[in-house]
């Protein structure tokens, strides 16, 4: 064990008289050895395989759920955008538990009974979340059974290449960039945490964080990304290291435009690389954000790593990334015939936060949605497979323009969770976008040529 508490039981237990109030019945949620809720659908199947019968979910009562698992109005909203109906097992969402645990011990009760659930509980000392991509869903079961037809030949060209090297932050745009193993260089690299939990800070509980703008300028054999906002006085310029300014210096990395500093020394605060996760950084992002005790993290594990987050707690896990080893394609067709059929008009592609932006004929909008996992798809001179689709979530309705809580016009979320054949949806919510992973484990930098990905590269099914 590393000293994390394993359950938390809810209710009336501090009190005094408890056994007056509460009678012989437990409510509690489970935690992985990282801190993260276990979704009450696997406590649910363990409980079963050992014939413990128990109760899942808020129990007809939703307001003692959302008081005693501090969920808002708002979150209980997001929870229902997303696909969430009473009685089913979407025990975690965003990384929020989402209902509860109950146990009834009674007359006929007996001590094998009890020891069974322990059973259950030691099931989950020390266990963390299994290695699978939460946000990737490898079943196409509600693409119409028209588009199956339509799994290959589709054929366009990237037409934005973005990388999100700070977590929840907006994208470098560029031309031209390194790949690392099956994902971009440098994507994900960063994540603000609060020191006291060392659990991601998302956009969604900081939507300021979308409004910061990313740039990358050269200095010598040195490159340096420059973090700006419209919500804060000042930039946050971040020094890389040599070895990171060598591998981009020989990639021959070009961005949309050239990055001129315009602004004086007293309008910028600098960060050489061994300061990147100092204190100076964090006043930065507590400043913009107005949360205090914030820490801003580099991925462990390795110098490099990428993907489309969690904090690390262990040295497997190399970048803070909801699905790592990826790479997130969206078509820009599809998302004009979504604007389209939900009368949105021109849904801004930002929100989507895709790696790829591909240009498909318009006729062949949503073909990509039809894929099946496992499928190859050719991205200029590399061959991926496709790992999924990606399933949408509450960041989708920020806007990055908006004001500080994020949030102006109808929401996406909704739009995409109600529309008649657009994208995708599942029990795990609407889906948009296609995850591209390498059909076989990928060799890091060091060890291979340099592989590089480029604005208008073909991109094949």
């Amino acid at each position: 064990g590393n000293g994390r508490r394993l359950s938390r039981v809810v209710g009336a237990w501090e009190h005094p008289e408890w056994e007056t109030m509460q009678g012989p019945t437990l409510a509690l949620l489970l935690y992985y050895a990282d801190g993260s809720p276990v979704p009450y659908g696997l406590v649910a199947k363990q409980a079963a395989e050992r014939q413990v019968m128990l109760r899942t979910g808020c129990h007809c009562n939703a307001g003692a759920c959302q008081r005693y698992l501090g969920l808002t109005d708002e979150d209980i909203r997001g929870f229902y955008a997303t696909g969430k109906v009473c009685g089913d097992d979407r025990g975690v969402i965003d990384g929020r538990a989402t209902g509860a645990v109950r146990l009834s011990f009674g007359l006929y009760s007996t001590w094998s009974d009890v020891d069974r659930w322990m059973e259950v509980l030691m099931h989950f000392v020390d266990q963390l979340p299994e290695e699978e991509v939460a946000m990737v869903v490898s079943d196409i079961s509600a693409v119409p059974e028209k588009l199956m037809e339509m799994a290959s030949g589709t054929a366009g060209t990237i037409s934005a290449l973005k990388v999100y090297p700070v977590k929840g932050c907006g994208a470098l745009e560029v031309k031209r960039w390194p790949m690392d193993g099956a994902s971009l260089f440098l994507d994900r690299r960063w994540c603000l945490t609060l020191a006291t939990r060392k659990r991601p800070v998302s956009a969604k509980q900081a939507p300021r964080l979308t409004n910061v703008r990313l740039s990358l300028k050269q200095e010598g054999s040195r490159y340096v990304l420059v973090l700006s906002s419209k919500f804060h006085p000042q930039k946050l310029e971040m020094v890389l290291n040599a070895e990171d300014s060598q591998i981009l210096l020989a990639s021959g990395v070009q961005t949309p435009e050239d990055q001129i500093d315009g602004e004086s020394s007293d309008s910028v605060v600098r960060l050489d690389e061994d300061e990147i996760d100092s204190a100076a950084a964090s006043a930065w992002f507590e400043q913009l954000l107005n949360i205090q005790g914030l820490q801003l993290l580099r991925a462990a594990g390795t110098s490099r790593g990428g993907g489309t987050g969690e904090a690390p707690e262990t040295p497997a896990k190399t970048d803070f990334a909801n699905a790592p080893k990826t790479l997130l394609m969206v078509s820009t067709a599809s998302l004009k015939r979504f604007g389209e059929v939900c009368g949105l008009g021109a849904v801004p592609v930002e929100r989507f936060r895709a790696n790829l932006e591909v240009s498909f004929p318009e006729d062949q909008a949503y073909e990509e949605m039809a894929w099946p996992s496992g499928l190859a798809v050719q991205v200029g001179p590399d061959t991926f497979e496709v790992a999924g689709k990606c399933v949408r979530c509450q960041a989708i309705d920020i806007d990055p323009e908006g004001d500080a809580t994020g949030h102006t016009g109808p929401s996406l979320l909704a739009a995409l969770a109600t529309a008649e054949g657009v994208g995708g949806s599942t029990s795990k919510g609407p889906t948009f976008g296609v995850l591209l992973r390498k059909p076989q484990e990928v060799e890091p930098l060091e060890s291979l040529e340099l592989r590089i990905l480029e604005v208008n590269m073909e991109v094949k099914a």
